[in-house]
């Protein structure tokens, strides 16, 4: 066995190298593509909680009650109705805390205004808070957030629908007014049912150049000049809070998708690094080949004697 060992000590060594090889190569493809669930599955969480993260930044709820939301089986459009359905709502020591950032906000005039016609400080508190949200999303669809590219991207290659619809929210941030639409929600909310469709009433008037006092002073006036500015520009589709809503879920949605695209290709990429074939489906390794054992075991004595007997045997056919 030495002798043999030592004589083919040199082809044992490459095939005990190839067996090591492959057996960390088994190993790595059962942890990445035999179950490549696992990695699914952590890019998902990781996906997941950058969109709870983002709608908590977009809404003020905390990222961890939106998790557990989600968690409940309902989709992501269903976690924004059913937050934008809560009521902000907060302790005595939160709305005091609030209730001092009127006065540190530019209000101060609307807010004196409001109270004399008998608003408390916790209804003007609550539309400001509604208004900020809405102002904070078209900051976001507006780029207003967003840094800068790194490299200028040409505009031809940009879709020319996209692009006209941020220039949109940019042109509607600039003109929104917190104080405006805090005094518009208390003033017409009995009026027109909600808070939020007193919003989307004044998003109206900002995009057709109209001044929501005519509601106030007079609604048929008001709803007349509406309906012709509409009629003389029909190829805008108004911009309404639950629109601003549903195309800031999609860009926070096509943002994750291409983070979690990244991930999986950055993980295909390792396991492609390890891989022993080349792109045209070849074993890279050298072919190796196998030592010829040689039967060192002694021969029977007995049977080498019958075969010589039977050899000389008269009567062999």
């Amino acid at each position: 066995m030495r002798h043999f060992l030592k004589k083919h000590y040199k082809w044992v060594a490459i095939v005990v190298v190839i067996a090591l090889i492959t057996e960390t190569f088994v190993l790595l493809l059962d942890n990445n593509l035999i179950n490549p669930n696992k990695e699914e599955a952590a890019v998902e969480m990781k996906s997941d909680s950058m969109m709870a993260a983002d709608i908590s930044n977009m809404t003020g709820v905390k990222a961890e009650e939106i998790i557990k939301l989600k968690d409940t089986g309902l989709s992501w459009n269903e976690v924004l109705e059913q937050l934008k359905s809560t009521k902000l709502a907060g302790n005595d020591e939160d709305r005091s805390k609030r209730s001092g950032l009127l006065a540190e906000s530019g209000m101060d005039e609307v807010t004196s205004k409001l109270q004399a016609q008998g608003y408390q400080n916790e209804d003007i508190l609550e539309a400001k808070m509604l208004a900020e949200r809405l102002q904070f999303q078209l900051k976001e669809l507006g780029g207003g957030n967003q840094p800068a590219p790194a490299v200028q991207v040409p505009t031809a290659s940009i879709d020319k629908k996209e692009e006209d619809q941020q220039e949109r929210y940019e042109k509607l941030l600039q003109q929104f007014n917190v104080a405006d639409a805090v005094y518009f929600m208390l003033l017409l909310e009995d009026k027109v049912g909600s808070a939020e469709t007193v919003l989307d009433e004044y998003l109206v008037a900002l995009q057709l150049e109209l001044d929501l006092n005519l509601y106030i002073s007079d609604q048929e006036a008001y709803i007349k000049a509406r309906d012709e500015k509409r009629m003389s520009s029909p190829s805008h589709e108004m911009i309404t809070m639950s629109g601003i809503e549903l195309a800031l879920l999609e860009q926070i949605q096509k943002s994750n998708t291409r983070i979690k695209d990244n991930l999986t290709t950055t993980t295909q990429g390792t396991t492609a690094s390890i891989d022993v074939k080349d792109s045209k489906g070849e074993n890279i390794l050298p072919d190796v080949p196998l030592p010829v054992v040689e039967d060192i075991r002694p021969g029977n004595p007995a049977a080498d004697v019958m075969k010589e007997i039977e050899a000389i045997n008269p009567n062999r056919p």
